[in-house]
């Protein structure tokens, strides 16, 4: 089995005592009281670690030259201190002399094409081509070593698990450098055992592994079964309609019975040439991952292992998730090509598949919920669904996270699990899957499945369990009943779903998704099963087949830790927990404790949720890691590689292990400080004024006390972080909390408010600018006076129909000249030379997804786009704080789901940190730890944690940890019905668009589809709107909604030449029929959108404001008549608690309740002139001749460009995202005044 074929010099190894190794899992269950102890003698307390030599020690001598005490006991800290996560060093009471290890290529593979091997396989095994242009077989620079181990070494034995029952047993341990060397491993320092040649280089970019398997298959085809399709795809795809219509055909049914009941697969065993099982391995990863050269190792490693050397057995590939949203890579290969480039070694291009959550969502849109943040857990096992349908050539699909680690030989270890698992009867497969095997405790695998037999009733589970709605696709027993069958049924059957950790009835555990059973007609009493961990899972494409029909048709759902498990137990498929050897650090145990604490339904037991070892799974060897916690599988496989926890090489002496599967991430591991931190900001007892409080304002207005009485600290660092929100209506001064927060506005007294972390040397040695709080504290406006768009004023003569031309002027600049400050039309050599170009730049528009906008004009971009571009700008100058007023204001779900991860990731990293501002009816993101809430009169009425927050007016709590989607609320207050009574009558048509279609250059961006008019199949949009119809256009931010009105309201430039009839009329004359003006356009329209908020004047007075709706621009005279200026008056009286800042009550009211409105709110809207009372003497409104647009707050500002749209009862109202910004109470106004108001 081993070939000696490559000689090496041989050195020494210390062999030093350090702890026992056991197992232990986090899991919470209760497994049946019946206990499955097996009285044995107690576990060895004598387990040795065997060490590589490292680099020069002052006692490397003495350990490397003296002998242990054979009697002596187990020294003190020999398992890991929970304290400190260390591991222990080697103890000066167990020395022994140093044992020559002899090093060896190690070759798990069968004799191919020998007598015996040609015998019982058809075809022959030809040698593949390897990374280095030669065969790999036989080339020792393309082959693992190993270190074969003295006889009677005592070297770690797992407490559960075992390698002689498995045949993973092998008398050798694997060393860093001999086993991963091979793939690119480079032990420069020469601290490796025997000193092992370094093979030949190998120039990895060059290196194509998807071409190096697809030969290395074609050479071996022979070996398999035959195969349709030479050239498989390399990519998913979406859904057909014939995909969902013939989704049945996907099904694999169960074969004809067997003519004996003996007879199953017995016969196939006994052909007289089999073909061989070809597996596929997909290696589960994701965009932004950052791979080390050990991920890079690991990978080359399997791929060579498995799939090389076998001649083809299997098959290696990458399943990417792109959770990044932006990017639509099946919408053209030059997207998708991008991304490989992006986020993908290139070595492994040919071998990656790209998916997302759209592509999921489209073939099972019944399933649940796809959310890109958690689609990767919770839906874990669609891809693989889609990969049997995308690549049935296979029979077995193997997934394994890619943080799974094995020390040993990959074809040895997957070969050992597929063997094994085939040679295991179906009779009480679940009974067996359901317990931990030791053989400390229970001795040989034959004696615990004896008592197995004997505990469970009846025989077990025989054949699929009976569901609700579910016909099995596996076979029916070949016998009535379990005890009729000698263990045979099942034997040398090929497994259909092969887990590593033991399988349990999850009815009985205490999981908290225990319960998540979707669209199962027998809902919570669904029999269902499920394992601790399924980062390496086998599937076969039988039970895959099964699992996406019923997702795709019914829409059923679980975990993934119990979806394929408790598929096989429905449709009665072979399942086999494969008793994988596993290790724990803690040795003070016996086995009586382990059985109770393992397979016992004790309170003492990790399966039930009050155990005392409910939080033990970081003293494990193959479990989850999180990369935050240094767990034992962390340390230990980081010893391993020689690192420390924070990712730098160690001078402790490497490890030489034996063959040892674990999960782990081998990357610093993040640690939070405990110590105190100066905050950044403290206030403590401060009141704030904008002008002196003893000066009265020049303008008459008064100057009230801001936020009375306030103390807040915002921590540098902290124990935990730290992620805040600022919770208020518009006019709770959210802005002017963020003011204070950047030393703005007087502080009383003066000594209350200061900026420690400031003034620390830290911050020197970062920039000493940041000491200046407007530079550390950066903030970032949507709305207001600080604007929401780009364009800001470095640019004269904008004008709004500019955004929709396809020519780009010299004045239009681009993203990449926002960013880098070029916003100048004439720059000196200064200010040329200052533009930044450097790394900065780069990453920032990396990880706001920018990549494919820096080159388009600013004027151009969506609001969402808009959004990440100034919090680009902002984070290219460093700052330490940056405040985001409102950032998720009048976006889309989509598009919101997008940006909330990018500012999860960038406040998780503390760089910078983040506080938002956010309304009430705003949904709260669930990375939100502390909230602080605004209430009345500039006032903060609660700060602290987020889930001790309450409304202040109702008591309830807010919209917290809710999906980023909002349903708005529902617009009828006082009895006012939802719904009109009978349909509204109808008139003529005044909008008429056929074949419309809007192109810039090549890119269609509105009418790229067809329809079917009156049996014709037509291009582009087609659209007729009647007077007095009502029409909502929906769709997500980009997607053309504005264009579309653009297009109607001719602020679009293609207006004029697209078949678009406006009031009867053409834009352009034709023969016969005159052209609509621009001006009688105006007049008959109504047009409210953020492009007109955008470019109105500021300085307008909010009566002019409104009296512009009569005039043919926003700064010429307005033509007013007397029932004009009446119903400018009616309407601010109306909305004066809106529109007034100084008005006595807001929109929620002095005491924080919706303003309730009153009952004949119809009559007053339609008659206001008669009914309301217009005496200034007794009620003025000279307040909004003195107010201007600009000063007011951004949901005011709003509200007057839709009252000005309105105010002239034009033909036709065009409301684009009018009502973004606003309160929900204001909003819910504004739609009572559209259903029953004047127009």
């Amino acid at each position: 089995m081993f070939r000696h074929d490559h000689p090496l010099f041989a050195r020494h190894v210390a062999i030093t005592f350090i702890f026992a190794l056991c197992i232990i899992s986090l899991l919470w269950l209760q497994l049946p009281s019946k206990s499955l102890f097996v009285q044995s003698d107690p576990p060895p307390d004598k387990i040795y670690e065997l060490y590589i030599q490292g680099p020069p020690e002052d006692d490397a001598a003495d350990e490397a030259n003296s002998t242990p005490d054979p009697g002596a006991s187990t020294p003190p800290g020999n398992h890991i201190d929970k304290s400190d996560f260390e591991l222990p060093r080697p103890s000066a009471e167990f020395k022994e002399s140093a044992v020559n290890l002899s090093f060896e290529i190690y070759d798990p593979y069968p004799r191919y094409n020998t007598k015996a091997w040609k015998k019982e396989w058809r075809g022959a095994h030809f040698a593949c081509e390897g990374p280095r242009g030669v065969d790999v077989n036989g080339n020792p620079d393309d082959m693992l070593g190993a270190y074969k181990l003295p006889t009677g070494a005592l070297t770690p034995q797992p407490i559960f698990g075992t390698y002689k029952e498995t045949g993973l047993g092998s008398g050798y341990c694997f060393e860093r450098h001999a086993r991963n060397s091979p793939y690119g491993d480079e032990d420069k320092a020469g601290d490796s055992l025997n000193n092992r040649p370094q093979p030949s280089k190998v120039e990895w970019e060059s290196v194509d592994w998807g071409r190096l398997q697809r030969d290395c298959y074609k050479r071996n085809q022979g070996r398999f079964e035959e195969t349709k399709d030479d050239t498989p795809p390399s990519m998913f795809r979406f859904p057909t309609h014939e995909d969902t219509r013939d989704v049945n055909k996907t099904l694999i049914l169960p074969g004809p019975e067997p003519k004996n009941e003996r007879q199953s697969y017995r016969r196939w065993l006994t052909d007289s040439k089999k073909s061989k099982q070809r597996n596929a391995i997909l290696l589960r990863t994701f965009d932004k991952k950052k791979y080390t050269p050990d991920d890079m190792q690991h990978i080359r490693s399997m791929i060579s292992e498995l799939s090389l050397h076998s001649g083809a057995e299997y098959e290696v590939f990458l399943l990417v998730q792109i959770v990044d949203l932006g990017r639509h890579i099946f919408s053209d290969p030059v997207v998708y090509q991008k991304a490989l480039d992006d986020y993908v070694p290139r070595e492994f291009h040919k071998i990656s598949l790209l998916f997302n959550v759209p592509l999921l969502e489209a073939w099972y849109p019944k399933a649940g919920k796809h959310d890109p943040d958690n689609s990767q857990q919770v839906h874990m096992t669609q891809p693989l669904q889609l990969f049997s349908l995308l690549r049935p050539d296979f029979d077995m699909y193997w997934q394994s996270e890619l943080d799974v680690r094995y020390t040993g030989h990959h074809y040895h270890h997957f070969e050992a699990i597929r063997q094994w698992a085939q040679k295991q009867p179906r009779k009480l497969q679940w009974e067996r899957a359901a317990y931990f095997y030791s053989p400390f405790i229970h001795k040989s695998w034959k004696s615990f499945s004896a008592k197995i037999r004997d505990m469970t009733a009846r025989g077990g589970i025989w054949g699929a369990v009976t569901t609700t709605g579910i016909d099995p696709v596996g076979p029916k027993p070949p016998t009535a009943t379990p005890e009729e069958d000698d263990s045979e049924w099942g034997v040398g059957e090929p497994a259909d779903m092969i887990n590593v950790m033991p399988i349990v009835d999850a009815v009985k555990t205490h999981m908290m998704f225990r319960n998540w059973v979707d669209n199962y007609p027998d809902g919570k009493k669904t029999p269902r099963r499920t394992a601790p961990v399924t980062a390496l899972i086998a599937t076969s494409k039988r039970l895959l087949r099964a699992m996406h029909h019923s997702q795709v048709t019914r829409g059923t759902h679980m975990m993934p830790e119990m979806f394929p498990e408790s598929s096989a137990l429905h449709h009665g498929l072979k399942t086999v927990a494969f008793p994988e050897p596993v290790y724990l650090d803690i040795n003070d145990k016996t086995t009586e404790e382990l059985e109770s604490i393992f397979n016992d339904q004790t309170e003492k037991s990790i399966w039930n949720g009050g155990s005392p070892y409910a939080r033990l799974p970081q003293h494990i060897s193959y479990w989850w890691s999180t990369g935050f916690v240094p767990d034992f599988a962390n340390i230990l496989y980081r010893r391993w590689l020689g690192i420390d926890l924070e990712g730098k090489k160690t001078k402790e002496r490497r490890l030489c292990l034996p063959p040892i599967v674990t999960k782990t991430q081998p990357f610093p591991v993040r640690s939070f400080s405990t110590k105190p931190s100066e905050p950044i900001v403290s206030i403590k007892n401060a009141t704030f004024y904008r002008q002196h409080p003893t000066v009265t304002a020049a303008n008459g207005e008064s100057n009230p006390p801001l936020f009375p009485n306030l103390t807040f600290e915002f921590p540098s660092s902290s124990a935990k972080p730290e992620h805040w929100a600022v919770i208020g209506p518009s006019s709770a001064g959210k802005t002017t909390f963020f003011e204070i927060l950047r030393g703005q506005h007087l502080c009383f007294p003066t000594t209350a408010r200061s900026f420690p972390y400031l003034s620390s040397p830290e911050i020197e040695r970062k920039d000493h600018r940041l000491r200046a709080p407007f530079r550390a504290v950066q903030y970032v406006g949507f709305a207001g006076k600080y604007g929401g768009g780009l364009r800001g004023g470095s640019t004269a003569g904008a004008y709004l129909s500019a955004r929709y031309e396809s020519r780009k002027e010299d004045t239009d600049f681009s993203v990449l000249d926002y960013l880098t400050g070029n916003t100048e039309l004439n720059p000196s050599e200064t200010e040329k030379q200052s533009l930044r170009k450097d790394d900065a730049l780069l990453k920032v528009i990396d990880d706001l997804k920018l990549e494919a906008l820096v080159d388009m004009p600013v004027g151009n971009l969506s609001n969402g786009q808009t959004r990440r571009a100034k919090i680009a700008k902002a984070l290219l100058d460093k700052p330490e704080v940056l405040l985001l007023d409102e950032p998720f204001m009048g976006l889309d779900p989509p598009t919101l789901e997008m940006l909330s991860p990018l500012l999860y990731n960038l406040a998780e990293a503390q760089a910078p940190r983040i506080v938002v501002s956010l309304r009430p009816q705003d949904s709260l993101p669930d990375w939100i730890t502390h909230v602080i809430r605004l209430g009345p009169e500039l006032r903060v009425v609660y700060q602290g944690p987020k889930g001790e927050t309450r409304d202040v007016a109702s008591g309830q709590k807010p919209n917290a940890n809710v999906n980023t989607g909002r349903t708005p609320r529902r617009p009828s207050r006082e009895g006012l019905p939802l719904r009109d009574k009978k349909p509204l009558p109808t008139g003529e048509p005044i909008i008429e668009m056929r074949d419309v279609v809007v192109k810039y250059g090549s890119k269609t961006v509105l009418g790229n589809w067809q329809e079917t008019i009156d049996g014709h199949t037509r291009h582009g949009l087609h659209l007729t709107v009647h007077r007095g119809s009502r029409w909502g256009i929906f769709g997500p931010n980009g997607s053309g909604k504005t264009t579309l009105l653009s297009l109607i309201s001719s602020d679009h430039p293609q207006s004029y030449s697209l078949p678009i009839t406006l009031f009867s009329h053409r834009r352009l004359p034709t023969p016969g029929q005159p052209g609509i003006s621009l001006f009688d356009l105006q007049s008959r329209i109504g047009h409210s959108s953020p492009e007109v908020h955008s470019f109105f004047p500021k300085h307008l007075s909010l009566r002019r404001t409104l009296e512009s709706a009569w005039a043919d621009t926003f700064l010429s005279p307005p033509v007013l008549t007397y029932a004009r200026d009446c119903l400018v008056d009616t309407h601010l009286r109306w909305f004066e608690p809106a529109l007034n800042p100084h008005h006595a009550a807001s929109v929620h009211g002095s005491s924080g309740k919706d303003e309730q409105i009153p009952s004949n709110a119809n009559r007053l809207l339609r008659h206001g002139t008669e009914i309301l009372n217009l005496d200034p003497a007794t009620n003025p409104i000279d307040w909004a001749d003195s107010i201007a647009f600009g000063a007011l707050p951004f949901s005011a500002q709003r509200l007057a460009l839709l009252l000005r749209a309105l105010i002239k009862k034009p033909d036709l109202v065009i409301l684009d995202e009018a009502f973004s910004g606003m309160d929900a109470a204001l909003r819910d106004k504004c739609m009572l005044f559209l259903t029953w108001g004047t127009t």
